[in-house]
């Protein structure tokens, strides 16, 4: 029996022997651009929010001609040994995440299972958070609130 090392998955994280966190993400933005005969995927945008990648992506379905825009949220962590792991996840999957840039939230099309009210639940908390950062500014500079 051969056991491989290079890869190990804990509760839906997959960590890497000697993955950076450049080289991994590098690997996870690859993992969406293909294309088949059924259909084609490609990364539109990604950026980080502290060690959450966030990546706006498009896939068609050539047989109906369905486009769909969505949002992935993949968690990175750095692991016990030596390299990065990361947890994948989407906007359909209601993460409990919510720093998602506001262009991804506007450009998603995606109406599956929680997305919608996800992304109304992250507009709402990053209003609530601006609201909080305005009072605190004003109660800096000495103004009522």
């Amino acid at each position: 029996m051969v056991v491989d090392l290079t890869e190990e998955i804990i509760m839906g994280w997959y960590y890497t022997y000697g993955a950076s966190r450049k080289s991994l993400s590098d690997e996870i933005l690859r993992e969406f651009n293909w294309e088949t005969p059924t259909g084609k995927s490609e990364n539109l945008r990604h950026c980080f929010r502290g060690n959450v990648l966030w990546t706006l992506n498009r896939t068609v379905k050539r047989a109906s001609g369905t486009e769909t825009v969505w949002i992935g949220c993949h968690l990175l962590s750095r692991g016990t040994g030596d390299g990065w792991g990361y947890k994948p996840m989407d906007e359909s999957m209601g993460p409990f995440y919510y720093t998602c840039p506001k262009s991804y939230l506007d450009a998603s099309t995606c109406n599956d299972s929680s997305a919608p009210k996800w992304r109304a639940d992250c507009l709402e908390v990053q209003t609530q958070r601006l609201a909080r950062l305005r009072a605190r500014r004003l109660r800096r500079a000495g103004a009522p609130v």
